[in-house]
């Protein structure tokens, strides 16, 4: 949770708070935030607050109040987030960040949550233009191993060649008047997926284990990336990831970067489990929610089939094609006139 409290006179101070797992955060907060009061005037805004039942910000605001005669608390948070008494709830669905065409494909994730998000309203001005048009790839056939994109090594061979085509790192525009280049650091690739994983080594270098297929897909074709996943980053990386430090392009779980946003972004579409049904439906409005709404500018989905669910073809399609062969080798055997018949040797029919 990011705080910025601001006084008189535009003194900002950026402050860093971890109230999920450490309960001492909360009197730490207090204390530095109050401190940086002038006269008894504090603004504070408070980003990504993710208000659960295990963080409640009711003590925070208290206590801040008893010390601050003049407080202003602004907090943005997600949409079904706990929202405490003590704050007055405004809803913002105006979309701001992205292009229509991106905006289209995440009103399609909050049709699919129905009720439990709630849906954009047209801005007063309308945007100059729809955007780029949404780039679609496929994980599907013999050249494309694994179960989803993220084991995939083709598919970060393919990622690699679209985003070259684009123009990615390359440092020279692809449009003539146009906006100015892609860097590396320009580019989101995010996926649900809990196979995503970097190459770990261990301390005199000798390697643990292999990064993804996608990964090193990705790094074979000579692309600079970096891999983030939820809750498995530290400071630094997260630092590096949120102010875009170092040219690379950021692999993430969308928790990861919660709050972030990129001029493009290539979303690892998870394939669906067995039938499209309301898990299913959640689960595509989800990602669609948290990854696809990252991008401002250019958007990338990479595609991957439905995958039926094996254990239940091996009994019920087994079942099914053993019956409809036992029926065929009746009449084969006992009527072969009738059977010669239905073939079409009609001269052979006699009734």
């Amino acid at each position: 949770m990011t705080m910025l409290a601001q006084a008189a006179h535009a003194n900002i101070q950026l402050h860093v708070y971890d109230f999920f797992s450490d309960d001492t955060q909360v009197d730490k907060a207090v204390s530095e935030l109050s401190a940086a009061k002038e006269g008894d005037k504090l603004h504070v805004l408070i980003d990504e607050a993710c208000f659960y039942d295990s963080v409640d910000p009711t003590t925070l605001i208290e206590e801040l109040s008893a010390r601050v005669s003049d407080l202003h608390i602004w907090v943005t948070s997600l949409l079904y987030a706990k929202v405490p008494s003590v704050l007055q709830r405004e809803d913002m669905t105006v979309p701001l960040r992205s292009a229509p065409v991106v905006v289209r494909e995440v009103e399609q994730g909050i049709a699919m949550a129905r009720s439990a998000v709630l849906r954009y309203t047209h801005p007063v001005i309308p945007a100059p233009g729809d955007g780029l048009e949404v780039t679609r790839l496929f994980h599907c056939g013999v050249a494309h191993p694994g179960s989803s994109p993220v084991d995939c090594y083709r598919c970060g061979q393919e990622v690699a060649d679209i985003l070259r085509r684009f123009g990615v790192g390359t440092r020279v525009s692809l449009f003539t008047n146009g906006p100015s280049p892609l860097s590396y650091r320009d580019v989101f690739i995010l996926t649900e997926s809990d196979r995503l994983r970097d190459k770990a080594e261990d301390p005199i270098g000798r390697l643990r284990s292999q990064a993804s297929d996608f990964v090193r897909g990705l790094r074979n074709a000579g692309l600079p990336v970096c891999v983030r996943r939820f809750r498995n980053c530290s400071r630094e990386e997260m630092k590096d990831t949120a102010l875009a430090i170092t040219d690379q392009i950021t692999v993430a779980q969308p928790l990861a970067v919660s709050g972030l946003e990129r001029k493009m972004v290539v979303w690892l579409r998870r394939p669906a489990e067995g039938e499209w049904d309301d898990s299913t439906c959640y689960l595509d409005a989800k990602d669609r929610l948290f990854a696809v709404s990252r991008s401002s500018t250019q958007l990338v989905v990479v595609d991957a089939p439905m995958r039926h669910d094996r254990s239940s073809f091996n009994y019920v399609g087994c079942f099914v094609i053993a019956i409809v062969l036992a029926v065929f080798l009746f009449w084969f055997f006992y009527y072969p006139r009738f059977f010669l018949c239905v073939v079409g040797n009609f001269s052979y029919c006699e009734y």
